[in-house]
C-alpha cells in the first residue's frame, strides 16, 4: 500500500477525536480548517481513547444496547469523511458532522433507560444544561455568518495563512481599488500551506491590473500548478487577455485555442472566450475571423461588420474581472471614436460614478456626464446620472439639485409614482448623508442588454 495511504489511516483516529472535541466544546469553529499534522503521541492518544470507548460500550451493551448503537453509528458514518479521502480544500469540515452526530443522540437515549432515581434525574438534567449550552454557543456563532467578509475574517482569526481566506481579503481589497495591498494578499496565499491554482492565476491576474502584463504572463508560464489538467483552461484564457493587453495579438489567439481546447463548452468562461477572439481578430484586421466569432454570440450574430462599439461586451467583462485600466482605456477609445453616442456614453459614465473603484477620476467621469445632459438636459435619466457623477465626485448639494430636478421632470412626465421617482429619492437620501450612490451589478446589466439587443 502507498506510504501516503498508510499516513492518511494513521491519522484517521485524531480526525475522530478532532469531530468528537467539537462536538462536545463547539468553541472556534470555522468555515474550513487548515491542515493538521498529527504527530505520534496525537494518533496514540485518539487510538488510546478510541479503544476505551469501544470497549466500555461493547462490555455494557447488554445494559445499554443503544450507546453501542450510536457509537457504531458516529463511526461508520463518519468514516467516508474521516481524512481517508481527503474532500476539496480540506480535509476537516464541521459540517462533516451533521448525520455523525447523530449517533451522540442515540447514546443519550441511554439515559432514558436508567431505572428512575435519582441518577436518571442527573442525567437529565446535565442534559438540559448541554443543551442550553449550545443554543448558547451557537448564538454566539451565528454572526460569523453574516455575510462572506465575517465569514472568512473569522477564518483568519482562527488561521492566519489559510490560503482561502487570504484570497478573499484579496479579491475585496481589489474591488474597493486598494491594489497594493491586494497584492501583498494574494502574495501571502500562493505560500500558503492551503493555496490552490486559483491563487497564483488570480496573481497573474491582478499584476496585469496594476500595469504589469510583461510580468503577469511570466508569472503564468514560469508557475508550477498542482492541478495543471483541471487550471489549464483559466491559465490559457488569463495568457490570451494578457497578450491582448500587450498587444501581442497572434499570441493570444494561440493561447485562447488552448483554452477553447481545454475548456467544456458548458463552462461559463466559454462566452469570454468567443468575445476575446472577436477583439483579437478585430485588432489584426480580420473582419471575416472576426465576424465568424461574432456569430457565436448573441447580439452580434447578424453583424456584417464589426466596429468598435461591438467590442463592448468584452471590455464591461474586463470590468468585472477588475482589469479596469484596460477597460477604461478602451471606454476612451469609444467616446472618442464615437461621440454622438449619448446612450452609450452615459451608461459608461453611470458604470463608473457607481463604482467603489474606477481608475478614470471623478471629475472626468463628471465631465462625461455633463457634456451629454448640455444635449440632452430634458431627459430624467440623463439628469440622474449627472446628480451621481456628482456624487461620487464629493460635490453632494449639487448632486441633490439635479436628483431634484430628474424627479420634477418625472412629476411633469406624470411619473411621481414610478420605481424610478423613488429610487431617485433613495439617492437624495444618501446624497444628504454624503453617500455617494453604489451600484456594482451595472456591468451585469449592461451585459445582459447587449446579449439581447438586435443589431
Amino acid at each position: 500500500m502507498d506510504l501516503s495511504v498508510w499516513t492518511r489511516l494513521a491519522i484517521v483516529p485524531s480526525n475522530y477525536a478532532f469531530y468528537l472535541l467539537k462536538t462536545v466544546d463547539p468553541r472556534n469553529l470555522t468555515v474550513l480548517y487548515g491542515s493538521f499534522d498529527f504527530n505520534f503521541l496525537d494518533i496514540a492518544i485518539a487510538f488510546s481513547v478510541f479503544g476505551v470507548f469501544t470497549y466500555l460500550f461493547w462490555i455494557y451493551r447488554q445494559q445499554f444496547l443503544c450507546s453501542l448503537t450510536g457509537w457504531l453509528w458516529f463511526l461508520a458514518v463518519m468514516m467516508p469523511t474521516s481524512g481517508i479521502v481527503r474532500f476539496g480544500a480540506q480535509s476537516l469540515a464541521d459540517r462533516f458532522t451533521y448525520l455523525p452526530s447523530i449517533g451522540f443522540s442515540i447514546i443519550l437515549l441511554a439515559s432514558a433507560l436508567i431505572p428512575a432515581s435519582k441518577w436518571r434525574k442527573r442525567c437529565i438534567a446535565a442534559i438540559i444544561i448541554a443543551l442550553g449550552l449550545m443554543v448558547s454557543l451557537t448564538t454566539r456563532q451565528l454572526p460569523v455568518w453574516k455575510n462572506s467578509e465575517q465569514l472568512y475574517e473569522n477564518l483568519l482569526k482562527q488561521d492566519p495563512t489559510h490560503g482561502f481566506a487570504l484570497t478573499d481579503r484579496a479579491s475585496r481589497l481589489w474591488r474597493n481599488g486598494q491594489l497594493d495591498e491586494a497584492m501583498v494578499m494574494i502574495s501571502k496565499a500562493v505560500e500558503s500551506p492551503t493555496h490552490s491554482d486559483t491563487q497564483r492565476i488570480m496573481k497573474a491576474e491582478l499584476l496585469a491590473a496594476t500595469g504589469q502584463p510583461e510580468a503577469a504572463r511570466d508569472y503564468l508560464l514560469t508557475s508550477s500548478y498542482m492541478s495543471p489538467g483541471s487550471s489549464a483552461g483559466l491559465k490559457y484564457f488569463a495568457l490570451a487577455m494578457i497578450s491582448n493587453q500587450l498587444e501581442e495579438y497572434p499570441a493570444g489567439l494561440d493561447y485562447l485555442a488552448k483554452a477553447a481546447q481545454t475548456l467544456s463548452r458548458h463552462d461559463a468562461l466559454y462566452r469570454d472566450i468567443y468575445l476575446l477572439a472577436v477583439t483579437l481578430h478585430y485588432r489584426l484586421e480580420d473582419q471575416q475571423a472576426a465576424l465568424e466569432w461574432a456569430s457565436q454570440v448573441p447580439g452580434l450574430e447578424n453583424r456584417e461588420e464589426i466596429r468598435l462599439p461591438d467590442l463592448l461586451p468584452y471590455y464591461l467583462g474586463q470590468w468585472k474581472r477588475l482589469q479596469r485600466h484596460e477597460a477604461v482605456a478602451y471606454f476612451r477609445e469609444l467616446i472618442q471614436a464615437e461621440p454622438a453616442a449619448t446612450g452609450a456614453i452615459n451608461n459608461l459614465a453611470w458604470l463608473m460614478a457607481t463604482a467603489a473603484w474606477s481608475p478614470m477620476p471623478p471629475e472626468e467621469i463628471l465631465g462625461l456626464a455633463n457634456r451629454i445632459y448640455e444635449t440632452t438636459s430634458q431627459n430624467p435619466v440623463i439628469v440622474d446620472s449627472v446628480s451621481v457623477a456628482y456624487a461620487h465626485a464629493g460635490h453632494f448639494e449639487q448632486a441633490i439639485d439635479f436628483a431634484r430636478q430628474a424627479q420634477r421632470l418625472l412629476f411633469d412626465a406624470g411619473q411621481a409614482d414610478s420605481d424610478f421617482y423613488h429610487q431617485i429619492s433613495l439617492r437624495i437620501t444618501g446624497f444628504q448623508e454624503q453617500r455617494p450612490w453604489r451600484d456594482e451589478r451595472v456591468a451585469d446589466r449592461l451585459i445582459g442588454r447587449l446579449y439581447h439587443s438586435n443589431p
